[in-house]
């Protein structure tokens, strides 16, 4: 997707691949189903809070590139609804065009180091044989 100019589809496919291992996680953590973004975002933030295998860097990650999915999804020009733009915890992510292929390049690669995380917490060991 990235070779081909489609980078904002690739940032939305990396972000939702993410949430829903993050669901994974939750469910094999809790036993509950989180459905929302910010439901899945504001759990999965509480149950890495204190556990040092969780950097602060994956922590964050899920609500900083929600933020370049909603940018990808709803922004049109310069007429992205307020309120996308990332947090001061989030890395800056412009609108102009180089940059958003650069957000979502970022984005591509930390989802699959949040995705080989959440597999090896959920199947310790299965890791080792898997190509995530």
């Amino acid at each position: 997707m990235l070779g081909v100019d489609l980078h904002e589809d690739a940032g939305r496919a990396a972000y939702l691949a993410s949430f829903h291992a993050a669901q994974a996680l939750l469910f094999d953590k809790t036993g509950k189903v989180f459905k929302t973004h910010k439901g899945v975002q504001a759990e999965f933030l509480r149950l890495t809070k204190d556990d040092p295998r969780w950097g602060s860097d994956l922590r964050v990650f899920l609500s900083q590139a929600y933020n370049l999915k909603a940018i990808a999804d709803y922004e049109e020009g310069e007429d992205a609804p307020e309120g996308l733009m990332p947090t001061a915890l989030a890395p800056p992510f412009s609108r102009s065009r180089p940059q958003m292929n650069h957000n979502s390049s970022q984005t591509v690669m930390g989802a699959g180091r949040l995705e080989r995380r959440v597999g090896k917490e959920i199947m310790p060991g299965v890791h080792e044989f898997c190509s995530f």
